[in-house]
């Protein structure tokens, strides 16, 4: 019995490593994305695009990181009022990461591509995320056909 019980956790510890890597792989992958996408909507040129990269994905790590410690904490919430605290808490963070890279993105950036930076970024995600919707409707349909 415990050779079955060493045996299940040592399978489930290495599924677990396995999906953390993939998740971090993916989310690896799509900040290269989004940073070689930043990089042609802001036209950027080719040393721009070196310096503004680095930057990029430490800036992208941050609120990736800042987001999910919020979004953690929120599923650990019950009162309506605490989890709208918690909301424009990881709002305020997030905005706070923003303020703390203006400057290291102004370094890289003219004033009009820093301005368009965050405009830029904002419309992205509102893509991913109407992108996201649609094939989870996509997804559910399959599923109610079947």
């Amino acid at each position: 019995m415990r050779k079955l019980f060493i045996t299940i956790m040592a399978v489930a510890t290495a599924v677990c490593a396995m999906a953390q890597d993939k998740k971090a792989e993916f989310n690896k992958k799509l900040v290269a994305a989004q940073t070689d996408e930043m990089a042609y909507r802001l036209n950027m040129t080719d040393a721009q695009k070196k310096e503004f990269s680095g930057i990029y994905e430490q800036y992208c790590h941050e609120v990736l990181n800042a987001k999910k410690t919020f979004d953690m904490k929120r599923s650990e919430l019950t009162d309506s009022i605490a989890m709208e605290k918690n909301r424009l808490e990881k709002q305020r963070k997030v905005l706070d990461i923003r303020i703390a890279y203006t400057d290291k993105f102004g370094k890289v950036l003219s004033g009009s591509q820093l301005t368009r930076l965050y405009k830029e970024e904002n419309l992205i995600q509102k893509r991913l995320k109407n992108e996201l919707r649609q094939a989870m409707r996509e997804l559910k349909t399959k599923r109610a056909k079947k």
